[in-house]
């Protein structure tokens, strides 16, 4: 199986891609999920940073949607 590069060590998404990023990253988070529970890997680690991960895209999406909000 080839290796996937993760989206936690590729460059900032820009605001109309955010979106696509989260479900990018959920996609993530289940497959490892899925590989942990079929013993494929031990990175439990990496679970920890991709639930982080998601939760900073959401956050900054929720900040720009405040602000965009605001200036009207």
């Amino acid at each position: 199986m080839a290796k996937k590069k993760s989206i936690l060590t590729g460059k900032k998404k820009s605001d109309s891609a955010s979106s696509g990023g989260v479900n990018e990253l959920k996609k993530e988070l289940l497959e490892l999920r899925l590989a942990i529970s079929l013993g494929q890997t031990n990175s439990f680690h990496k679970i920890k940073e991709l639930k982080k991960a998601i939760a900073r895209v959401k956050t900054s999406e929720r900040i720009n949607l405040e602000a965009i909000s605001n200036d009207k």
